[in-house]
């Protein structure tokens, strides 16, 4: 009887939390952009592909804190599920290092998100970002990597 009440609380609990999923973010590990670059350095040192693949899967449940960086640009998505990407560029030791932020799905708050992110502006808008970490990729250019951020909050701090 007792697990049962335990278990009817529990349930009550998440559901009043909003959705699981807010109570998994609560639970996922947190980093900077520069403590995701030292992961990635900690990892591409290693000849062994499968500590690579652990790596990368802890980062992959975890959520990267940006504060207080400026807009770089704002762009139409090149990811599917999203609509808009906000661009940072991020200092680290290594380098600037390109943040592509992916907020508002269609299914979750696309209006809220979407609100937020039509009032960012280049280069003057200061804002503070928590996302999942996606991936590392790059591109030809002068940037030590660039890191892919989903599922990401923005908060506006400056315009």
């Amino acid at each position: 009887m007792k697990k049962a009440v335990l278990a009817l609380s529990f349930a009550v609990f998440l559901s009043s939390c909003g959705s699981v999923t807010y109570v998994k973010n609560i639970l996922k590990s947190k980093y900077t952009v520069q403590e995701t670059i030292d992961k990635k350095e900690e990892m591409d040192k290693k000849d062994n592909p499968a500590f690579m693949f652990k790596g990368m899967q802890e980062l992959k449940k975890s959520r990267v804190h940006i504060d207080g960086i400026l807009v770089k640009d704002i762009i139409p998505s090149t990811n599917v599920d999203y609509r808009f990407c906000v661009l940072v560029t991020v200092p680290t030791t290594k380098g600037d290092i390109d943040c592509y932020i992916y907020s508002g799905t269609d299914d979750i708050f696309p209006e809220e998100d979407i609100k937020t992110i039509s009032k960012l502006k280049r280069g003057k808008t200061k804002i503070d970002i928590k996302g999942d970490f996606s991936r590392f990729f790059t591109l030809l250019d002068e940037t030590y990597t660039k890191i892919e951020i989903v599922n990401a909050s923005i908060d506006i701090i400056d315009e």
